[in-house]
């Protein structure tokens, strides 16, 4: 019975399904805690011209520009997405959990009732 309660565990969609929504909420987290590192943004342009020969300007334009953001004061809001996150990962823990067991007492159900079927026989 033990092995048919493994297998079924390795081979359920719900539980498949389940395990990936765990993953998912770790990787909210990752994301919530991003909003405490800086930004970095960057722009660049090029611009060839033609030449004109009255005109002393270069042929080519260059500009480019880096700028980093950090935000100084959120209100609460990156801490209160990270206590979010965590507690969506808590959660998903949870329903993966309530999922295996029911897929578990599931099987354990039908082999009691094969053996109970077979002994009535």
């Amino acid at each position: 019975m033990e092995e048919a309660v493994a297998i079924a565990k390795r081979q359920n969609l719900d539980i498949a399904v389940a395990r990936k929504q765990v993953e998912a909420a770790r990787g909210s987290l990752i994301e919530a805690r991003a909003g405490f590192l800086p930004a970095v943004i960057s722009t660049g342009l090029a611009r060839q011209r033609e030449h004109q020969a009255e005109s002393r300007l270069r042929d080519q334009d260059y500009n480019a520009s880096v700028r980093v953001v950090q935000n100084l004061y959120t209100g609460g809001a990156v801490s209160a997405q990270n206590a979010i996150a965590r507690l969506n990962i808590e959660k998903q823990e949870c329903e993966l959990q309530a999922i295996t067991d029911r897929v578990a007492m599931d099987v354990r159900i039908a082999c009691y009732d094969s053996l109970l079927d077979r002994a009535k026989v």
